[in-house]
């Protein structure tokens, strides 16, 4: 079997770096094959269109949430799988102050146009809620789907607001909250 080239994963995680600091769409194939180290006229061999690029980071961004989810459920422990996430959103709270959230700002900005890519970046933020409800349901809590809602509308909030004012604590200070919030559940 003929070994696959790193270039469409140089190429994909370039995207992601350059979707995330400078948004979908300031960033063109260009930019992302110089990031990349990858000629331009390569790209058109792995990815068509900036679309189809767009597709493989939402795909890889999905996945890598998926790992995400796993990583927090090891201990099977609902309550402290939501804290697990909460302190990785902390973790990345510098970046997110300085750039927004990876995950929402690309949605925000797919769902400003109606194109297949808008039904796959909802994906993403869908994914997320149904984990957090998933969390919730398992600590026998009836209104989880709210519960998660209320958890990511936050979650969110602070980040847009970190990224605004370039601060964040504003992510630290509401995951301590959410974290007593979960806990008075």
């Amino acid at each position: 079997m003929p070994r696959t080239s790193d270039k469409r994963e140089r190429l994909v995680d370039a995207a992601v770096t350059l979707f995330h600091h400078r948004g979908y769409g300031q960033t063109s194939l260009a930019d992302i094959a110089e990031q990349s180290g990858v000629p331009l006229g390569n790209v058109y061999y792995y990815f068509k269109t900036k679309d189809d690029l767009a597709n493989a980071v939402i795909a890889e961004r999905i996945h890598h949430q998926q790992d995400t989810f796993a990583e927090c459920e090891q201990d099977n422990d609902p309550q402290a799988s939501l804290y697990c996430f909460l302190d990785i959103l902390v973790d990345m709270s510098g970046d997110i102050s300085r750039y927004g959230c990876p995950i929402g700002g690309l949605c925000q900005e797919l769902n400003k146009e109606d194109t297949a890519l808008t039904d796959r970046a909802d994906e993403l933020l869908g994914q997320a809620l149904k984990w957090s409800a998933k969390q919730f349901r398992k600590m026998e809590l009836k209104d989880a789907t709210q519960l998660a809602q209320h958890m990511m509308a936050t979650m969110h909030g602070a980040s847009l607001l970190a990224n605004t004012f370039n601060k964040p604590r504003i992510i630290k200070d509401e995951a301590v909250r959410m974290k007593a919030w979960i806990k008075s559940l």
